[in-house]
């Protein structure tokens, strides 16, 4: 058994933020945040392939591609 303790950070992004977001070369979902004035605080978050297919999915489930 694992027990992790965790804080939780949230942080509000403001609508001078860009968003990008791409697949990686291994199929992962990235989520980028950048602020050009600042390029040392770009910000990413990266899916796994198994998260990344759970996402698609329920994208797809929720427009009717499905």
């Amino acid at each position: 058994m694992q027990i992790i303790e965790r804080k939780i950070k949230a942080e509000v992004t403001d609508e001078n933020r860009d968003i990008q977001i791409s697949y990686n070369n291994y199929g992962h979902l990235v989520i980028r945040f950048f602020d050009d004035a600042r390029p040392d605080k770009d910000r990413l978050i990266t899916f796994t392939a198994t998260e990344t297919d759970k996402i698609i999915g329920f994208i797809k489930r929720i427009s009717g591609v499905y």
